[in-house]
């Protein structure tokens, strides 16, 4: 019952409200005045309370105007809650303000935003027509200094301009009884206090201001310098000022932030930031860029302001990723971007590519639908179409090759044509093995020895294999008349390297430097040094839990038989103590001589090696081709 005679009243007081509200409309119209609304101004960079007060102040200066009657805070915001409005600081489009002033029965509204860079505000207010939609006035105010002078002097400037009245700086600052003496290097520079020209030039004393902090500014044609000034209560104060040429600032925000900016090809730095600049007279190439967006480039010519504010919107990219694009070409929508000697063409895409990933970055796509054509030789080509939408627009491929398959009726006489591979040895002696589909051979060359083979069309492995050196691996495609050439070139382990290695285990030396049975013997050993250690630790450990207890019940113990079977016991568990601390002294021992041992071995004995990456002449056998290279 008594909800329901709390809801009757609410509404009660509501289409009260509603009724008064409508009741000053049709004053209002009556009279010359118009009923004006002050909505939530909205918050960038500083907390809603923040830019609350400043509302409120606005609105308060609005009051003592007879130029609008103004609609109180309270009846505004219980007449859109009523109306189910959210009443936040995120409206201050004009045409969420028309909204609201329509649901409030206004004639205008007021709104706008408060933003807060480092310490430099920025209060952009415009009143609007209800009816109409249109802006009648808009005015942007810029503050540097403490928010208290912002809501004493700044919101008082932001509605005199939303009014149309322009006051001195005589209503405003020369009120007090303190002097301030305005010196300029050079001299007669124009005085301005809080932006306002006061009509004099330096030196000069400005007499009767109040106590508080206000910014005097001296301008003289290009140069000028502005400082923030406090005032103390009856103060003479004396400053000086070195003029310098102008500075202007070119603000750059975007959506969304953090984009890279550049200028004139030079990186500024990101989203949002401001640039200055000396010479307005210049053109400006502006370019902003961010991952997975769209480059945006501008040519700005700067304004008589100080402060140019400019507002991008980046619009999202599609990407695609291709990796493993080795001896490819690759199309895009049937136009070549990246030959298979991975040189970039012309396009009109932006194609990156890494030797080091061997991967291809297409960017700076248009969401939409490409088709993706990769060719490599003696392999079927592979077509994608690929779609692409703002939820699914970067694209990785990782092809799947297929060997193109050659007719059997072909292949007898595409075998016997063949190809040549030829074998270059280093100047050791290795065993090497030749291997593929159809052929495999395996000889010993000698040191400088060169072969010449010929082998059916087939992908071939060569490994060869020499004492105290790494076993040489690689690859080689034979499918033309072009002689393929493998120089067998070995590598041997590093004493430098196995010193390292052996550092950080007993054993990996060796065994780096192919020493199998002795890395072994010092990797075994080293471990059940460690082994044993860890035991000892553990077993002592629970040991000594044991005769922690031992000792507790032998002194809690009353009789005498008591006292003789802990005492015994004691004396045993002190023995096994004193055993398992010798058994680690053993095995640290053990250890750390295995250690030692182990980087004396790889130091000073280190076995001799036939091949240090030696290389030779040699006349080759076959000298009437070109050779190519295939690994």
């Amino acid at each position: 019952m008594v909800n329901i005679l709390k809801k009757i009243f609410n509404n009660i007081i509501i289409i009260t409200l509603a009724l008064l509200t409508s009741f000053n409309s049709i004053i209002a119209r009556q009279s010359d005045n118009k009923n004006l609304a002050v909505f939530p101004f909205a918050a960038r960079g500083m907390t809603d309370i923040e830019a609350y007060a400043i509302s409120d102040r606005i609105r308060n200066e609005f009051a003592q105007s007879d130029q609008y009657t103004i609609l109180e805070r309270g009846m505004m915001e219980e007449i859109l809650k009523e109306q189910a409005f959210q009443l936040s600081g995120a409206c201050s489009e004009s045409s969420c303000l028309v909204e609201a002033g329509q649901l409030l029965a206004v004639h205008y509204i007021a709104g706008g935003s408060v933003t807060k860079v480092g310490n430099l505000f920025t209060i952009e207010a415009r009143i609007v027509d209800v009816e109409s939609g249109k802006i009648v006035k808009n005015v942007i105010e810029d503050y540097m200094g403490p928010i208290e002078n912002l809501l004493v002097y700044t919101t008082k400037t932001v509605v005199q301009k939303l009014l149309g009245v322009e006051s001195g700086i005589n209503s405003i600052a020369l009120i007090g009884k303190s002097d301030l003496l305005v010196k300029s290097n050079p001299p007669g520079g124009t005085i301005y206090i809080n932006d306002k020209p006061i009509g004099d030039v330096t030196p000069y004393t400005i007499q009767g201001l109040s106590e508080g902090e206000i910014r005097v500014k001296v301008q003289k044609d290009n140069l000028v310098s502005e400082k923030l000034v406090s005032i103390g209560i009856n103060e003479i104060k004396e400053i000086g000022l070195d003029l310098e040429p102008e500075k202007f600032t070119l603000r750059v925000y975007s959506e969304p932030s953090g984009a890279n900016v550049s200028i004139n090809d030079l990186n500024i730095g990101q989203t949002p930031l401001d640039f200055t600049i000396l010479d307005t007279t210049n053109l400006f190439m502006l370019k902003l860029s961010k991952a997975y967006y769209m480059n945006f480039i501008d040519t700005v010519r700067f304004s008589e302001k100080t402060l140019q504010r400019l507002y991008y919107t980046l619009q999202p990219c599609g990407q695609i990723n291709i990796i493993k694009v080795k001896d490819t070409d690759i199309y895009l929508n049937k136009t070549l971007i990246l030959s298979k000697n991975k040189q970039i063409m012309e396009s009109n895409f932006q194609v990156i590519y890494s030797f080091i990933s061997n991967k291809i970055t297409i960017d700076q796509l248009e969401i939409r639908e490409y088709e993706v054509w990769i060719n490599k030789e003696y392999f079927e080509p592979i077509t994608l179409v690929l779609k692409m939408d703002k939820d699914d627009r970067i694209k990785m491929i990782s092809p799947q090759f297929q060997r193109k398959e050659i007719d059997n009726e072909l292949l007898p006489q595409h075998r016997m044509e063949g190809g040549i591979l030829v074998i270059r040895n280093d100047s050791i002696p290795a065993n090497i093995q030749i291997i593929g589909n159809q052929y495999k051979t395996d000889s010993l060359f000698q040191p400088n020895q060169i072969e010449q083979i010929d082998v059916p069309f087939d992908n071939y492995r060569v490994i060869a294999q020499a004492d105290n050196c790494f076993i040489f691996d690689r690859s080689a495609e034979v499918f033309s008349s072009t002689p393929v050439v493998i120089n067998i070139s070995f590598d041997s382990p590093k004493q430098r390297n196995a010193i390292i290695m052996s550092s950080i285990m007993p054993g990996f030396g060796q065994l780096y430097s192919l020493q199998d049975s002795k890395g072994g013997i010092f990797l075994i050993s080293s471990w059940f040094g460690v082994v044993w250690a860890y035991n000892s630790v553990k077993n002592y450990n629970v040991e000594k839990d044991n005769y922690d207890e031992l000792t507790s019940l032998y002194n809690s113990s009353v009789s005498l038989d008591d006292l003789t079977k802990y005492q015994k016991l004691l004396t045993d568990s002190k023995e096994n103590l004193d055993s398992h601390k010798l058994q680690l002294s053993v095995a640290l021992s053990l250890t750390g001589i295995i250690y030692i041992t182990n980087l004396i071995d790889i130091c000073f004995f280190y076995p001799s090696v036939y091949h240090q990456n030696i290389s030779f002449n040699f006349n080759p056998i076959v000298n009437y081709y070109e050779v190519s290279y295939h690994f």
